[in-house]
């Protein structure tokens, strides 16, 4: 690591006199030199950036020392850790060879424009983004939109554009809806970016045109060439699943008709209709015995009815009898 060149003096306001001796003794020395680097003048901005971040890279490994020194530099830690990640990323050299070119406007490379080639991954990309900052007069901002849209952003994949990896779903229900969910809105969004959007592209002037949307462009593009071979492939894999969801779902129906006879044909309804059954047969020899006992009842009065019908001849013959005398008296 360079070691960093410190010439300017500077004189410490009473508020700088008590936020130094807040800090630890080994990181005072290197907050006095990072303050005069802060007060170099335009021309050396960014000899002095990067000097300022070779410092920050010797600050105590902590997360109050860079805190500390921005409020003691009364400047922001994020600008610390920017001109850090600088001086980690770009040897002094290559940043003073390409900082003197002029643009094709005039202007030069600041240090916010290092700051922002930071966040590209890769010799290649970096080097592409320094001949368009040249060519095409970018501004630091310029840039940092370029990186936003995904082209020259750091990533894992080398995909442009590709964004964060989907985290990977717990279950086949939920991840065949976020599935959906995701394609449905592609779906849905299409034709308000033909009426909204594309239905301009006739009507467009070199007013409307910057780098930054001829670059968000050619992502675009890239992205929906990849994104519609993925749909062949994920449309294909989405048919097989559904045949063989089907396939398994007639499976299952199958399976399950065999248990359901019974439940359809309420054989156990009968079955307790047979066991009452008996009972039911057990009361008719009781029934045909009260019958035959009323039958032996009729028969019996009826006897007892001849009966008394006989009785009631019996006196007319006697009276038959009784004349019969008369008559053989009379004769006598």
């Amino acid at each position: 690591m360079s070691k960093p060149n410190t010439d300017v003096t500077t004189t410490l306001t009473p508020q700088q006199q008590r936020q130094l001796t807040e800090m630890p003794a080994e990181n005072q020395e290197l907050a006095l030199r990072m303050l005069q680097l802060t007060t170099a003048v335009n021309d050396v901005a960014i000899k002095a950036a990067y000097n300022l971040g070779l410092l920050v890279a010797q600050l105590t490994d902590d997360d109050q020392s860079v805190p500390q020194v921005a409020a003691f530099l009364n400047t922001e830690a994020d600008k610390l850790y920017a001109y850090r990640a600088v001086a980690n990323e770009f040897p002094l050299e290559m940043i003073t060879s390409w900082s003197s070119k002029p643009m094709a406007s005039g202007n030069l490379m600041t240090t916010s424009h290092w700051v922002a080639l930071t966040r590209i991954s890769g010799a290649d990309q970096r080097q592409r983004m320094l001949n368009r900052i040249i060519k095409e007069s970018l501004s630091s901002r310029d840039v940092a939109q370029l990186i936003k849209t995904g082209e020259f952003a750091r990533r894992r994949n080398a995909a442009a554009g590709a964004g964060r990896k989907p985290g990977v779903p717990t279950s086949l229900a939920g991840g065949l809806q976020k599935f959906l969910a995701v394609h449905q809105t592609a779906v849905n969004l299409s034709p308000v970016m033909n009426e909204a959007v594309f239905a301009s592209i006739d009507s467009l002037t070199p007013d409307d045109v910057s780098p930054v949307l001829v670059t968000r462009l050619e992502v675009i593009v890239d992205l929906l060439d990849r994104e519609a071979e993925a749909l062949t492939n994920d449309r294909a894999s989405a048919r097989r699943m559904l045949e063989k969801a089907k396939e398994c779902l007639e499976a299952k129906a199958a399976a399950a008709e065999p248990t359901k006879e019974p439940a359809k044909g309420k054989e156990p309804a009968k079955g307790k209709k047979a066991v009452k059954e008996p009972v039911k047969e057990a009361k008719e020899p009781a029934k045909a015995a009260k019958e035959s006992a009323k039958g032996k009842k009729a028969a019996k009065e009826s006897a007892k009815g001849k009966k008394a019908a006989k009785g009631a001849k019996g006196p007319a013959k006697g009276k038959k009898a009784a004349k019969e005398p008369e008559l053989v008296g009379a004769t006598s």
